[in-house]
């Protein structure tokens, strides 16, 4: 049994890595394309989720956006267990909302660098400060933050301890 929870989780990560790398490329110098990108995925792991917490999911409609992003995280952190209800990702994505939220509503939004200062912020206490050498760029914080919802949502459906 313990087996087999460790290789799907091992199938989980490394579809989850691939699909990452597809829709958020590292060398992209587009900010935008990340946070945006990212974003989205951050959605869909949400979505998915709840789905699985909430026994007839299908009531809330959540496939057809009347749930916007701030609701599906605060929802997704209300059906945490004690242990993940209050963890750093939660705000970090509503931190990374608020900097989509900019991107995605003006061509040239004002605040944007107080957005972006604001999300790293909510982030750097647990992510690390170089990678490969180098400091960690928007991409980098946007990864970190998708990959924590991942593991929080893995470790609340008993794949990770």
């Amino acid at each position: 049994m313990e087996m087999n929870v460790s290789n799907n989780l091992e199938k989980e990560t490394l579809a989850f890595q691939e699909r990452f790398m597809s829709h958020v490329p590292s060398d992209s110098k587009d900010i935008s394309l990340a946070i945006l990108k990212g974003h989205l995925l951050a959605e869909e792991i949400l979505a998915d989720y709840i789905s699985i917490k909430i026994k007839h999911s299908e009531h809330l409609r959540l496939e057809k956006n009347h749930w916007g992003f701030a609701n599906k995280v605060e929802l997704a952190s209300a059906l945490a267990s004690d242990k993940h209800h209050d963890v750093w990702v939660w705000n970090a994505l509503k931190k990374l909302n608020s900097l989509r939220n900019k991107l995605s509503h003006g061509l040239e939004p004002k605040g944007l660098d107080n957005a972006i200062s604001e999300f790293k912020k909510a982030v750097k206490p647990y992510s690390p400060s170089q990678y490969k050498g180098e400091e960690v760029t928007i991409y980098g914080y946007v990864l970190f933050t998708v990959s924590g919802l991942f593991v929080v949502v893995k470790a609340e459906e008993g794949l990770i301890a």
